[in-house]
């Protein structure tokens, strides 16, 4: 009854029906009624679950930051890979860590090492300066 019905599906939006109904005219040499049924396909993956060494390095990220705030220095670098733990912190004065390497070895397997590095910051704002210096020269006819 020169009516064609399309299913079809695909990735991304809906194709131009005009187009689809110019081509089918012309191949098969009349006029037709074109109706399209689209549906939308999307891909579909699954969560990636996080590693136990990533599992491990977000603990260790926790304990350090903690640990941070009532020692009153900034966690600069928490890293946890092939059983080392490294946090770096930073601060006016070193703060006895003894606490946080604990607390960190508690939650890695017995084989696992811990260094935490301490880094000085201190404001040296008012302490940087620059000068600048003029020589005047006269010079006297004579």
């Amino acid at each position: 009854d020169g009516v064609v019905r399309v299913d079809a599906s695909g990735v991304g939006e809906t194709p131009p029906l005009d187009d689809l109904t110019a081509r089918l005219d012309e191949a098969l040499d009349e006029t037709l009624e074109v109706q399209l049924t689209w549906v939308e396909r999307q891909n579909v993956t699954a969560p990636v679950e996080p590693s136990a060494d990533e599992l491990l390095a977000e603990q260790v990220a926790v304990l350090a930051t903690e640990w941070a705030e009532e020692n009153d220095v900034a966690v600069i670098d928490v890293e946890y890979a092939e059983l080392a733990a490294r946090v770096q912190v930073a601060g006016e004065d070193p703060p006895d860590a003894s606490d946080l390497v604990a607390d960190i070895e508690a939650e890695l397997p017995d084989d696992a090492s811990v260094t935490v590095l301490f880094v000085q910051r201190l404001d040296i704002t008012t302490t940087t300066t620059t000068s600048t210096s003029t020589t005047t020269t006269t010079t006297t006819p004579g």
